[in-house]
């Protein structure tokens, strides 16, 4: 069942990663993740699929699949991965 709060904010939410504190979270993301090269990634609660695209196109995995409880934000990052079929 769907969580109504996360369809409210999830089309704002990739604005998240432009903020000053975003730009942290991602390289403490990266240092956690570590290397990932040509590996296949599960992102749970991926929300509009940041770091699921990231994984790809920055970080050097092979593929990668998210899966979150929102259909809006699934919808996004779909629409964000159309281009890049390693996402």
């Amino acid at each position: 069942m769907p969580v109504p709060q996360y369809d409210a904010i999830g089309d704002r939410y990739t604005e998240v990663a432009n903020l000053p504190t975003g730009f942290l979270q991602q390289a403490a993301m990266k240092a956690l993740v570590g290397d990932i090269s040509g590996l296949t990634v599960l992102d749970l609660a991926c929300n509009t699929g940041s770091y699921t695209h990231k994984t790809v196109t920055e970080w050097g995995a092979r593929h990668a699949v998210g899966v979150d409880i929102s259909p809006l934000t699934i919808d996004i990052a779909r629409r964000r991965a159309r281009n890049d079929p390693r996402v």
